[in-house]
């Protein structure tokens, strides 16, 4: 399972989920949780939900074959603690 991290602030991250969703439908990655935050794209392939408590991120963090992340020293921390692959994807300045 792939677990894609928007985080929690104002900032969304409409680029990031739609790609994910993409790859899903297009059956180039396999099974995907996505933790959307302030973004405005509603996946249509993938799994998902705008937050999650911390219980149920540590457990999607567990149970991820790869973490994808907006780049949140929290998320880092959390792959790298846990030996995951790690995917850190930057906003763009020109996104704000």
């Amino acid at each position: 399972m792939i677990f894609v991290v928007t985080g929690v602030h104002e900032h969304g991250f409409n680029r990031l989920i739609k790609a994910v969703d993409d790859l899903v439908w297009k059956g180039i990655i396999g099974d995907a949780f996505i933790q959307t935050g302030f973004s405005t794209y509603q996946p249509k392939y993938c799994k998902w939900r705008k937050s999650i408590d911390f219980p149920k991120f540590e457990q999607y963090m567990d149970e991820a074959d790869i973490i994808i992340s907006h780049g949140g020293g929290g998320y880092i921390a959390g792959s790298l603690e846990r030996d995951n692959p790690t995917i850190i994807v930057p906003r763009l300045k020109r996104y704000n």
